[in-house]
């Protein structure tokens, strides 16, 4: 098939012999007008095949041997093997010999083989099985044709123990060789079904890994739109406390700064609005009060701020708190009792403070804050999202303050921090200009800026 160009049912990697000839002697030739026997026309046959027979040659016998005395005849076909051996050709010879059997185990570059028998069906598998030696069956398909078993039994007993262990053996093998390519190839099976495992299993892996990072991008993405978003209104409310800053009416200025606070805390209600419902909140500490008392004393965890709530929740849930000059509103909810020492100090604060001359709201933030800022900020330690919170909060302080130059200490380090300081001062409207420290202003670990 192969030599006319024909596909061969084969595997892989599989190695083809071509022949210059094929040889045979198949079939039974004997003739009485030619005075040939059985064995005269195989030999004869047999003769010219050793003439012409060389290294390129398929030599193809059937029961070689046959047609004379058994033991001559084994004899005789182990001899013409040895030789087409020697001449290099390929032979396949079948036969019945135990003798050739034995020389094919014994002899190198020679195999076994045999076809294989279903011996419930009397029927072939056509199956080749190389290295195992064919097993007559005589007495089997003897048995199963109708042949008596006191015949059978007679004949068993005139073969040799010698012969019937042999032939025993052969069966035992055949068997035994059944059931190992049966397990072999439940053995293959598994292995392609744990192989085929394995591929799903990658493929989920990659899959659920390209899904990761499909959501990561998306997270940082939805992230830094959220941060330009929150630098916008910062700047904005900036503006709005530089406006406070320039206005004289302490009503004008509390009421805008009011403003302020209601408009960020709506922003914090929306983001808690789109939080997982399934996020930790943190709890308030302290004592929460069963009711809100217009005029009691409350302390508001959220801003730090104690005060008298002068107005009582409305319908959101909100009510106004009174600290000093500044009125607050505040979730009710949020609201605690305040500490013992808190309600002392508050008491001793209204009894003792004389009446000061009146004070413009923006006057007194900007001198609260003028009073406990320092022109430097220290962000050694911090990771990178706490350092730039840090920041941001410390130049909404500065303009407040009315501090124009500053000095940011990052520290050299691997250069995460004093990159993060450098792209954030870049796109920040309230910063003029920034550059590195020089010699004496402490070099790369700090970043001098200008304030608008």
């Amino acid at each position: 098939m192969a030599m006319a160009g024909l596909f061969i049912p084969c595997k892989e990697e599989s190695e083809v012999s071509t022949f210059t000839k094929v040889l045979a002697d198949i079939g039974d030739e004997q003739s009485i007008e030619q005075s040939l026997s059985t064995f005269s026309a195989h030999m004869t046959n047999l003769v010219q095949i050793l003439k012409l027979t060389k290294p390129t040659t398929l030599v193809l016998v059937d029961e070689l041997g046959s047609g004379t005395d058994p033991t001559e005849g084994a004899a005789l076909a182990i001899a013409i093997l040895d030789e087409c051996r020697k001449k290099g050709a390929v032979t396949v010879a079948t036969t019945h010999y135990k003798e050739l059997k034995a020389y094919a185990v014994e002899q190198e570059g020679v195999e076994n083989a045999c076809c294989e028998f279903d011996t419930e069906t009397l029927s072939p598998t056509y199956r080749l099985m190389i290295g195992l030696p064919g097993v007559s069956n005589a007495f089997v398909i003897s048995r199963k044709l109708g042949l008596s078993p006191k015949i059978i039994e007679n004949a068993q007993s005139i073969l040799s123990e010698e012969s019937l262990k042999m032939e025993e053996l052969l069966s035992s093998a055949e068997r035994h060789n059944r059931e190992s390519e049966k397990l072999e190839k439940e053995i293959a099976e598994l292995r392609d079904e744990i192989q085929k495992q394995k591929e799903d299993l990658e493929n989920q892996r990659k899959s659920i890994e390209k899904e990761r990072k499909r959501v990561l991008a998306q997270a940082r993405e939805e992230k830094q739109e959220m941060l330009e978003e929150v630098l916008e209104k910062a700047d904005a409310i900036l503006d709005e406390i530089k406006e406070i800053q320039k206005m004289e009416n302490s009503h004008d200025a509390e009421r805008k700064i009011r403003a302020i606070r209601n408009n960020l805390r709506a922003g914090l209600s929306d983001i808690d609005a789109e939080r997982d419902d399934d996020e930790e909140v943190k709890e308030i500490p302290g004592e929460k009060p069963d009711r809100i008392r217009e005029g009691g004393l409350y302390y508001s965890p959220t801003l730090d701020v104690t005060g008298i709530v002068i107005k009582g929740p409305d319908r959101s849930g909100n009510c106004i708190l009174s600290s000093g000059a500044l009125k607050l509103t505040v979730a009710s909810d949020s609201l605690r009792y305040p500490k013992k020492e808190e309600v002392k100090k508050n008491a001793v604060r209204s009894r003792k403070e004389p009446r000061r001359a009146s004070t413009s709201s923006a006057d007194k933030i900007r001198l609260a804050k003028k009073s406990s800022m320092m022109p430097e900020i220290q962000l050694l330690g911090m990771t990178v999202d706490e350092a730039v919170h840090t920041l941001d909060r410390y130049l909404d302080d500065c303009v407040i303050s009315n501090i124009e130059n500053i000095r940011i200490v990052h520290g050299k380090g691997t250069g995460a921090l004093r990159s993060a300081v450098d792209q954030f001062l870049k796109k920040d409207k309230r910063v003029r200009s920034h550059r590195l420290g020089t010699f004496g202003e402490g070099e790369d670990g700090v970043t001098i800026a200008e304030l608008k």
